[in-house]
């Protein structure tokens, strides 16, 4: 992948292509979840002892809560570290990546403890009955072990999608949940284990998943970090995550709370009901967990889109998925119907507990088809970081809207009317999605509009400013260290003061003026030794072959080509102002008189390791071996014919460390000083 890719495809690819690029991996990880999900009940349905299918079914829900937690890490710290790699913040995406990592284990200890010392209050809350008791304990107390392997894999499925990175976020899920189905027959059949050996599988499976992401880090793999140094909650690091990933969380929180009240009210009914709607809800899950990988995947695609303020992008990027989930709900929908019998049966074998399952499937199944624009919608609230309209939505379905009703259809119809309440909630929530999304997307599109208007005003002031300091003509020269960002920082100088910019432009006309090829010439400026011209040349030991080309005869190709670009660029400033990017364009011209403004741009080598290892498709490590490298050349380069030190101070009039300053930041101060001091824009 190459340097104008990775995160910036985002806006320069097909929107089909970037939405299927990053949801595809997305829902290939949630249906491991999904198959994690059916492994248990479907192993320890082979048992043919529909009391171990209720007891699992009593202790899922409460389990999820840890998946739920970690969502609380893994979706708000994606909507924030996405909206920073748009902004260019990168150092601070690194310290929400590490919040987020020692978030997951500090949480993640602590209700495991709790789980533990309070479990049988736990067991009488949720409603398990005797039959059921010590084997819903037995099943709780082992995956509470887990809990801080949990968080982690559940957070960094998501965290790594922000980096660009679908595929090795899709990984970690991919692996831990492939092992756990791998382990349930072996434990739960083989071995005769039962429901304990879907605990104990379940508890290896996150264990293994959340390591790949640990090593995946500890590796140098990611711009991002989960180093404790870069540890913070100041800044608005925690804040920030918090006030996405709770709202956002209260989804699956909700989701869980609903399942427990829904099991403590099938109780009423007996242990078959609470296998029946166990299996009710886990057929619905198909399209479900389809429908949340679909939005996690968008998401921070959207937020990427936010950050840049880039909303046709970003209306374009929805509409897609909107109609691409839409599509996918209705196919999968109909499928589930065909095959409800067949499905169910694969869980329950006694008749009444089937019946239930049947039936109870065919009432969730109504309204299913509508998760995936509703998750879409969600997460397009929380890609723009509408934290109290995604909080208003998760807590209305799962909470406000379906607990009352759940209690209310229950007493006005029976046992029906529970399972009634889900499709009820869905149909409100979707219709309160809609309103506050439309609320929110047309505020911040506004908000868009007078930034730019406010910009555009004080550009022209500013232009009109600059205009009562004409005197002469200025050349900007900008060396810059290897990933600091220079040649970006130029360009937006450039455009702000419509005059040329020249970088790559010069290798062109290098090579035409010299009669080598183009890509001949730029493999010998990247190399300082072939530099040399004439006798230093060849003092050096480099083959001096004379070759006749062009204006300049007899002369080695090195040479020819370095003299070309000499010309170029002093044809270049005599047209008048102009931004030039390093070829050691302050040299040549402070030689001839022109008026220049050098200029030099660097950066921590941290910060630009991140830059170039998100650029380049990169590990850390291979970042900072290529900086080395690069600024290597560009020092000998730019030393070898000159008394002049690149990267000093003392050669530039003025030198910027880009860790301290945004690209439109030192853009703007290098026009404040160049008009300042007497240069013609």
């Amino acid at each position: 992948m190459d340097s104008e890719k990775n995160l910036d495809s985002i806006v320069t690819d097909s929107v089909a292509k970037v939405v299927l690029k990053n949801a595809i991996p997305a829902v290939l990880a949630m249906l491991m979840v999904l198959v994690y999900n059916l492994a248990d009940t479907f192993f320890i349905g082979q048992t043919h002892d529909d009391l171990q299918v209720a007891a699992v079914s009593l202790a899922t829900p409460v389990f999820l809560i840890f998946m739920s937690l970690g969502s609380v890490f893994g979706i708000g710290g994606t909507s924030v570290i996405s909206r920073a790699f748009g902004e260019g913040r990168k150092e601070y995406a690194r310290k929400v990546s590490s919040f987020c990592m020692w978030g997951c284990v500090g949480i993640g200890i602590l209700v495991s403890a709790l789980f533990l010392i309070f479990m049988d209050e736990i067991l009488a809350l949720i409603g398990v009955s005797a039959a059921t008791w010590e084997l819903a304990k037995n099943y709780l107390t082992i995956v509470s072990l887990c809990g801080p392997f949990v968080l982690i894999a559940n957070c960094f499925s998501n965290v790594l999608r922000a980096e660009g990175q679908p595929n090795k976020a899709m990984m970690g899920m991919l692996i831990g949940n492939l092992l756990n189905v791998i382990l349930d027959p072996i434990m739960i059949l083989l071995l005769g284990w039962n429901i304990t050996g879907a605990a104990v599988a379940t508890v290896i499976g996150n264990v293994v998943g959340a390591l790949y992401y640990i090593i995946y880090f500890l590796r140098g793999s990611s711009s991002l970090s989960v180093n404790i140094r870069d540890f913070t909650v100041k800044n608005k690091v925690c804040s920030s995550v918090l006030v996405i990933g709770i709202p956002a969380s209260l989804s699956s929180l909700l989701m869980s709370l609903s399942s427990i009240i829904t099991n403590s009210i099938m109780s009423e009914y007996g242990d078959m009901a609470i296998a029946g709607i166990g299996v009710g809800i886990k057929v619905t899950m198909i399209t479900g967990m389809i429908a949340i990988g679909l939005g996690q995947g968008v998401q921070p695609l959207l937020g990427f889109c936010v950050g840049r303020r880039n909303w046709d992008r970003y209306s374009k990027i929805l509409r897609f998925s909107l109609v691409l989930s839409f599509g996918v709900g209705i196919v999968l929908t109909g499928l589930c119907y065909l095959g409800i019998n067949g499905i169910v049966s694969a869980f329950l074998t006694q008749p009444e507990a089937f019946d239930y399952g049947v039936k109870f499937s065919q009432i969730l199944l109504t309204t299913s088809f509508l998760f995936g624009p509703l998750y879409c919608v969600i997460n397009a609230l929380q890609a723009m970081g509408a934290a109290v309209s995604s909080l208003i939505i998760n807590i209305s379905r799962q909470g406000i809207i379906y607990i009352p009703a759940a209690y209310l259809l229950n007493y006005t119809f029976g046992i029906d009317g529970v399972v009634w309440a889900q499709p009820v909630a869905d149909v409100l929530a979707i219709i309160l999605a809609i309103i506050l999304y439309s609320i929110v997307f047309h505020k911040q599109k506004q908000e868009t509009v007078e930034i730019q208007q406010e910009r555009e005003n004080s550009a022209g002031m500013e232009t009109a400013r600059e205009q009562n300091h004409l005197k002469r003509p200025v050349v900007i020269t900008i060396g810059r260290s290897y990933g600091a960002g220079g040649r970006s920082v130029g360009k937006m100088v450039a455009e702000r003061l419509n005059i040329p910019f020249y970088d790559k432009e010069i290798l062109l006309s290098v090579a035409t003026k010299s009669g080598l090829d183009q890509q001949y010439v730029k493999q010998i400026e990247e190399k300082a030794s072939h530099h040399q011209s004439g006798d230093t040349y060849a003092a050096k030991g480099y083959s001096t072959s004379r070759v006749f080309l062009g204006d300049y005869p007899f002369h080695s190709a090195e040479d020819v080509a370095y003299r070309a670009q000499k010309t170029v660029i002093e044809q270049i400033a005599a047209k008048g102002s102009c931004v030039i990017i390093g070829r050691r364009a302050d040299q040549i011209l402070r030689r001839n008189g022109t008026n220049i403004f050098s200029v030099f741009v660097t950066a921590p080598k941290a910060e630009r390791a991140s830059r170039i290892a998100i650029r380049e498709n990169q590990t850390i490590e291979e970042a900072k071996k290529k900086i080395r490298r690069v600024d290597k050349e560009r020092a000998e380069y730019y030393n070898s014919l000159s008394d002049d030190t690149w990267g000093m101070a003392d050669t530039y009039d003025l030198s910027i460390n880009m860790g301290k300053f945004a690209l439109d930041e030192a853009a703007e101060l290098i026009i404040k000083i160049v008009t300042e001091k007497g240069g013609v824009i």
